[in-house]
């Protein structure tokens, strides 16, 4: 799936609208099919980002060039998961709790060992529901 986006990447213009690309993402994301906002954008985040971290060295020109891919491949999805209160994307699963937290977790950005122990156990939890 991110050899068939970071293709995609490549070749559109930078100068398009990076909606197109951020569609892909998430239309190419197998787990995607959830009525679940968060879920969703999690799956597309993750997907554009291993897109982008895949293209070749010789893909970014320019600072520009490398905004402007940042932008088509994960760059809404980041956009939407940085907005605060209620402009977060909503969780509506428990696929989606579980997304939220392994993403919290993979981020690698929780100081509290406390904290970052009890979302393990409660993703551990979750995993084995479904």
């Amino acid at each position: 799936m991110a050899e068939h986006i970071c293709n995609t990447l490549l070749n559109t213009p930078t100068t398009a609208s990076a909606a197109p690309a951020f569609d892909l993402v998430l239309a190419s994301s197998h787990k995607a099919a959830l009525n679940d906002p968060l879920f969703n954008t999690l799956e597309a985040y993750h997907a554009g980002k291993q897109a982008f971290e895949a293209l070749p060295d010789g893909a970014f020109n320019s600072e520009q060039t490398g905004n402007e891919l940042l932008a088509k491949s994960y760059g809404l999805a980041q956009e939407a998961l940085m907005r605060s209160g209620q402009d977060t994307p909503k969780t509506t699963s428990l696929r989606g709790v579980s997304a939220a937290i392994r993403h919290a977790l993979m981020e690698g950005e929780l100081i509290d060992v406390t904290a970052e122990n009890a979302l393990r156990s409660a993703l551990a939890y979750l995993e084995e529901q479904f």
